[in-house]
Parts: structure tokens; sequence; C-alpha cells
């Protein structure tokens, strides 16, 4: 069964910088600005993957014009959108659980 474990332990955050740095290095990156959501994915006792959401650019003038904010809007609104900033799945079987 996958699941997910949020990550806010010392050895949950190496763990889930391992894997970003093993199987997703083509995007480095691990310290971003803003707040931060990680996620290690679980199936069974295994690791699988990372996932990770952050705050949101204040102005996206692409996004913004997309949506339909005015700036009004975007600031009565931004706190309920959020960046995903990680998405990795480990190609093998995964990471066993200790």
């Amino acid at each position: 069964m996958v699941s997910l474990e949020i990550v806010e332990q010392e050895h949950q955050k190496f763990l889930c910088k391992t894997i970003v740095q093993q199987h997703h290095s083509y995007k480095k990156t691990f310290n971003t600005v803003g707040k931060q959501i990680n996620w290690l994915i679980k199936n069974g006792d295994n690791y699988i993957g990372v996932i990770g959401i952050g705050s949101v650019i204040l102005v996206c003038i692409p996004r913004d014009e997309y949506i339909g904010w005015n700036k009004e809007l975007r600031v009565k609104n931004i706190n309920k959108i959020a960046n995903n900033w990680r998405f990795c799945l480990i190609k093998n079987s995964g990471i066993n659980a200790i």
C-alpha cells in the first residue's frame, strides 16, 4: 500500500535529501525560499520517493492573467495555491525503511 510520511525529523530530512540527490539530481536544490512541506512516499516498508510543495511566487504575471487575478484578488487568494517543487520517484524497488 502506498502512503505518505510527513518529513519532520532529522533522519527523515536526511533521507529525503539523499533520495533527491541520488534520484533527482538534475534539479539541483533543496533549499527553497518560503514555507515548505515534504513527504516521503512509501510502498509498504520501502521508501519509493519524495513529494514536496512550497510557497508560491507572490507575483507571476502569466499565472495571474490565466487565473484572472488583479492585485486585490491575488492578495486575497494567494494562500490557496502551492508550488509543487519536487516529485521524485525511485526507479528501482526503493529504500527499505529503518
